[in-house]
């Protein structure tokens, strides 16, 4: 009877939508198409591990996904990654290049970090152009050798630790109301409490409730008053009370229920007799919002209280904002929920032992191609990572202020019951990071540039008669760099779009018309290399003693590691060829340039056109695009010195005697690209006959804060695998780069290090924006 009831209220509660309305929802449907007009770009870090010694290395792996798709953003370069202190003060700034929507990185530790919380924060310049902070903060932990870190376990609670949450906004007079709880001890940690109670002006006990594991709860407050309502917890040392925000008289309150039936969620919207009659056949409208998708519908009060049921079919996937707006489109109560589609596509692992000491490991994710990056640590580890889990960052906590923190207490065997407590954490979402008022009123527009590598730019201080007869040439051979570029009216010039390896040094040359270098005297700098994040991140102090650390001998025997002593591990997916490896998986062919090829092909254009490519020219523009049965019509991604390449013109100022090796994979998949691509990498000598010249006629500048090269993970040497600091603190491989076959398929090799049971953290996503959180302890007897 129940469910009969809720279906005729939908019929008669919702208008037949007339031309005045439609206009309406035009307006505000541009009004959100415009807001979100910009691509907006989230990155998620998957870090090797959570808890850091300082004579260990942070590695990790970028994921940059375009907001709307939720697929990888190709076009995105520029990411700065900061270590942050407790307090949110800038310890460390690099610059990394993202490439295809992919970041490998590292960040280097040692002695000067004390023991303690800090943050990993990352970001992009075009982020500044956003009323909302896009950017993401990972909490890690440092420990310092020469210390044993010792757990405050303090549970301290006072008024602050207790946030409320009003469902819909307000406390609303005369009507059914319920608050949402967060209860968090002095560290941060919610708080499990039974028996919390609720008292109305009188001291009257009006209801009782309790919070779960992360702190959360809720309570209803039944035809409230218009008084002072509190909530008390009882206590040993006194007794803790929070009161109530003030009871408003006028307004429309929200009650949503999206757990309790697998295909449908419920809306009752509310008032009180002063509001209906005030309203009473005024429109209002239903919205439901994720990003620049929406579905609107207009409906009068027909009754104090009025019940809609939505299919969840015509819900967004993922996080969807509800909201209830009057005539004047103010939005009058709101509230986020989280629609759950279950990815049926799940990870396979198998394993082979194929030597006493390593296992080979072989993986299926059935008909995805997919990319993933994988933590290989002894199962008794303390590292965790719940708090930065790919499928909670950029499926849920990128809506958010207040972040989901223990991604599989909410989503692992995802039940109702998960569901019933997810919506109860969403529930408790006192802030909003969308305001609908800057949705209505403003517009984003670009007054921070989309970085696509660095810009060197500068002056001539010198006269030229007749800049026709002369160009400027900047190369750099450490970054595969060599072309050329005009000099204005006013004798300035600039060189965009360089991929510049930090601390590599680029030569700008001045040239006449037969190619000969002239002296030069100028200015420069690298206009683009030290862009801040201009928003200021949250700031939670916290009330505890600090955590202490004290020196301890036997802690400090296991670590730190032998002085000057590494173990390189390298774990190989792909085809090796010669001395290059590559991190994709596919048959790469190897060509070793001699002088005959140099003399025969010219240039690098000529010698990827005679290697399974077509090359033209569509006025200036070179194109390169694959032949039939190697990547089919699409543009292969070029690197030289590992380095990807944006503009193809440049390939024909490369001469290729100054190449050492070119490799080409024909054939590749990538996420996000359903059909194969090409992958070509270009390797230049470290010298060339017109070196001495160079640096002679031309004046050098030293890139600082350029991009950071990336490395080949290295494992600690450890003294011993077998102590209980190694089982809780240790690495034992970091896979930052394992790209599935069309098929699905992957495989690595991981060592033992003399573990009985060793813990798989896997991350990644695949090419229909499905994310990919495991972990998966694997007995290697």
């Amino acid at each position: 009877m129940y469910k009969t009831y809720l279906l005729l209220a939908f019929t008669f509660l919702f208008l037949t939508t007339n031309a005045q309305e439609q206009d309406n929802h035009k307006t505000i449907t541009k009004s959100i198409n415009d807001y979100y007009s910009l691509a907006s770009e989230n990155i998620h870090l998957h870090f090797n591990k959570s808890i850091y010694l300082t004579n260990e290395t942070i590695w990790f792996k970028g994921y940059v996904i375009d907001k709307k798709s939720n697929g990888l953003n190709y076009s995105t370069t520029n990411v700065y990654v900061r270590v942050l202190d407790s307090d949110k003060n800038e310890l460390v700034s690099k610059l990394f290049l993202a490439s295809n929507g992919l970041i490998i990185g590292h960040l280097k530790l040692d002695e000067t970090f004390s023991s303690g919380n800090y943050y990993i924060h990352t970001y992009t310049n075009f982020m500044n152009n956003f009323e909302e902070d896009e950017s993401s903060l990972f909490p890690i932990e440092i420990v310092n050798t020469k210390d044993s870190p010792q757990k405050n376990n303090n549970n301290f609670l006072d008024n602050e630790s207790i946030n409320l949450a009003i469902e819909g906004g307000k406390l609303l007079f005369d009507c059914d109301n319920t608050i949402g709880v967060q209860i968090k001890n002095c560290i941060g940690k919610g708080v499990k409490l039974n028996n919390i109670k609720v008292y109305d002006s009188k001291n009257m006990l009006i209801n009782q409730f309790a919070t779960n594991e992360q702190g959360y709860g809720k309570f209803d407050i039944l035809k409230t008053k218009n008084e002072q309502y509190k909530i008390v917890i009882e206590q040993n040392t006194g007794n803790i009370e929070k009161n109530l925000p003030f009871v408003i008289t006028e307004g429309v309150s929200m009650n949503v229920n999206n757990y309790s039936d697998e295909k449908k969620t419920f809306i009752k919207i509310h008032t009180n007799k002063f509001t209906f009659n005030k309203n009473k056949d005024k429109k209002f409208t239903l919205l439901i919002q994720q990003n620049d998708q929406v579905n609107l519908k207009d409906f009068i009060f027909k009754s104090l209280s009025n019940d809609i049921i939505i299919d969840k079919t015509s819900l967004f996937k993922g996080i969807n904002i509800i909201r209830v707006l009057d005539e004047n489109n103010k939005a009058l109560a709101e509230r986020i929920i989280y629609n759950h589609i279950k990815n049926k596509s799940a990870i396979v692992l198998e394993k082979s032992i194929i030597s006493k000491d390593t296992l080979l490991i072989k993986g299926n994710l059935k008909d995805k191609i997919a990319n993933f990056s994988i933590s290989v640590l002894p199962a008794e580890t303390i590292s965790s990572f719940e708090k930065n889990a790919i499928t909670s960052e950029l499926n849920f906590n990128n809506y958010l202020l207040n972040k989901l923190e223990d991604n599989s207490y909410y989503f692992k065997d995802f039940d109702r019951f998960k569901q019933y407590e997810l919506d109860l954490f969403l529930l408790n979402q006192n802030a909003k990071k969308y305001d609908w008022n800057n949705i209505l009123t403003k517009k984003p527009s670009i007054n921070y540039p989309f970085d696509a590598g660095l810009t060197i730019e500068g002056t001539l201080n010198q006269t030229i008669t007749n800049k026709d007869n002369y160009k400027l040439n900047i190369s750099s051979f450490a970054n595969g760099i060599n072309f050329s570029g005009e000099i204005d009216d006013k004798n300035n010039f600039k060189f965009e779009n360089i991929v510049a390896v930090d601390s590599t040094t680029f030569f700008i040359s001045l040239l006449n018309k037969k190619s000969e270098y002239e002296k030069i005297n100028l200015y420069s700098t690298v206009s683009n290399n030290k862009n801040k994040f201009l928003k200021n991140l949250p700031i939670i102090k916290t009330k505890c003693k600090n955590i202490s650390f004290t020196p301890l001998t036997e802690f400090n025997s296991d670590f730190p590691y032998p002085n000057n002593t590494t173990l390189l591990r390298e774990v190989v997916l792909t085809d090796k060829v010669e001395e290059r490896n590559f991190l994709q998986k596919g048959a790469s062919q190897g060509y070793k340039i001699s002088k005959d090829d140099a003399d025969l092909y010219h240039n690098v254009a000529v010698f990827t056109q005679s290697h399974g490519f077509d090359v033209t020219f569509v006025g200036t523009q070179l194109t390169i695009v694959g032949r039939p049965g190697g990547s089919n019509g699409r543009r292969p991604v070029i690197y030289i010195n590992d380095f990807p390449l944006y503009n193809y013109d440049e390939l024909v100022n490369i001469n290729l005697h100054d190449i050492d090796d070119i490799y080409i994979n024909k054939r590749t998949f990538v996420p996000g690209i359903p059909e194969p691509t090409g992958v070509i990498r270009i390797y230049t000598k470290s010298k060339t006959g017109k070196m001495k010249e160079e640096v002679i006629n031309s004046k050098s500048i030293i890139i600082s804060n350029g991009f950071q090269k990336e490395i080949a993970y290295k494992n600690p040497q450890y003294i011993t695998y077998s102590n209980l600091s190694f089982r809780k603190y240790g690495t034992i491989d970091w896979i930052p780069n394992i790209f599935t076959d069309e098929n699905g398929e992957f495989e690595f090799k991981i060592p033992t290090l003399e573990q009985k049971s060793i813990l798989l953290n896997i991350q990644g996503l695949d090419n229909e924006g499905n994310f990919y959180y495991e972990n998966i302890e694997i007995e290697v007897n």
